[in-house]
């Protein structure tokens, strides 16, 4: 899974999806039980979809995710277990760890980017940000 700017608000459920998943689709005649891994990587380019564009309060939302990650955890992966593996977590939490981090990140830039292609891609398809992602209509409401 890439993880950008707009997956923090669903990433919670794509875990839980997951899971449902791992636990349908368990097989004991395989080595692991499980055929699914959710790989979580983050979206560098382009930089005005990267998870850094984000309030702090958003960012939070993302070791909400890897906390939930953790609690579906599996102590180790036998063929009577299935549940996210300590890699899967670690993943999660380091896309956390490079949200918060310093860089030479230009945040201002970035958001005001981000409104531009935002509004450019609600008028070429015809739909409407506010309503999809209204937990960023303050953000992009200030760098409009």
């Amino acid at each position: 899974a890439a993880f950008n700017a707009l997956s923090v608000f669903t990433y919670s459920d794509l875990i839980d999806r997951v899971l449902e998943y791992k636990k349908r689709f368990a097989n004991d005649n395989r080595y692991w039980n499980t055929a699914l891994q959710l790989d979580s990587s983050y979206t560098r380019w382009p930089p005005h979809l990267n998870v850094k564009i984000l309030e702090r309060k958003h960012k939070d939302l993302i070791l909400e995710a890897s906390k939930k990650a953790l609690y579906y955890g599996t102590n180790g992966m036998t063929k009577l277990t299935y549940g996210f593996t300590d890699v899967e977590i670690q993943k999660i939490k380091r896309i956390y760890d490079y949200a918060i981090g310093d860089s030479n990140f230009d945040e201002e830039k970035q958001r005001k980017d981000f409104v531009k292609f935002v509004t450019q891609y609600d008028q070429r398809r015809d739909t409407n940000f506010k309503e999809s992602f209204p937990e960023l209509i303050e953000m992009y409401d200030k760098y409009k």
